[in-house]
């Protein structure tokens, strides 16, 4: 079995960011996603360029901070990226949306003078109308996969399955319930593979990370929790079940050596 260690929102707060460098240094997490739309987004490019082992990708986002371009469309009146547009995006321009997109990876192209080792997005941005077809272009233009957020049997349509990561993707921990324990998270862990061929497994266990400031407060609904999943990432019992799996951690740049 093969497991990829990810935080995603590098990027998002001062707060997040060592967080999710301390997981790398201090834990098994070895790879994460940037945000390059939202203020901490220069802390963590020189903060990655400190830590260079750490595999970044970029996580897209379409609904939490303000964009890079003049995305009328997508905004609430403040000026900030509009949720609501995951339920109701009729109204959204595709260009708009693809120009956005563009200027992300262009952000993180500047910002760290490379390309992001794999693609993902903040909130599941496939739901979108049309969200799925730019990602692919996108995966194309970049030459980087897709990993994907929603679930599997929603993401239909031959290109899309072919740019995506071919990974099951875990996403438990204080997305759903603030407190829990690190032994919770691996028996549920356990349960999510247990009928599934683990020799021939490749799955990435993809949390969010992070302490808590108040810029977090104030952007952010999934806040206090993400203090439960740094200590996840630093528990001796996910190093026991690494352990005990036989599992080989790797990142989504040694999957680019063999796609």
């Amino acid at each position: 079995m093969r497991v990829i260690l990810n935080g995603d929102d590098f990027g998002i707060t001062h707060a997040c960011n060592l967080a999710i460098i301390d997981c790398y240094k201090n834990g098994m997490l070895n790879s994460t996603s940037m945000m390059t739309n939202m203020d901490g987004c220069i802390e963590a490019a020189k903060l990655w360029k400190d830590n260079p082992g750490l595999s970044v990708g970029i996580h897209l986002c379409l609904t939490a901070g303000k964009p890079l371009t003049n995305a009328a469309t997508l905004i609430k009146e403040d000026g900030t990226f509009d949720k609501r547009i995951l339920c109701n995006s009729d109204h959204v321009s595709l260009y708009e949306m693809e120009e956005e997109l563009n200027a992300q990876i262009d952000r993180f192209i500047e910002l760290n003078g490379k390309l992001p080792d794999h693609i993902n997005s903040h909130h599941g941005i496939e739901q979108i109308r049309g969200g799925k077809e730019i990602l692919v272009k996108l995966s194309e233009k970049y030459d980087r996969p897709i990993r994907c957020y929603i679930d599997s049997n929603e993401a239909t349509g031959a290109p899309f399955e072919q740019a995506m990561i071919p990974v099951i993707s875990f996403h438990p921990g204080s997305s759903i319930n603030d407190g829990y324990q690190p032994e919770e998270l691996i028996r549920a862990l356990d349960e999510a593979i247990r009928d599934l061929d683990q020799n021939n497994l490749l799955i990435e266990i993809a949390l969010h990370p992070g302490y808590v400031d108040s810029d977090l407060m104030r952007i952010s609904s999934l806040n206090v929790g993400r203090i439960y999943d740094s200590e996840f990432f630093c528990s001796s019992e996910l190093k026991t079940w690494l352990d005990q799996k036989n599992a080989r951690t790797i990142t989504y740049k040694d999957l680019q050596k063999i796609r």
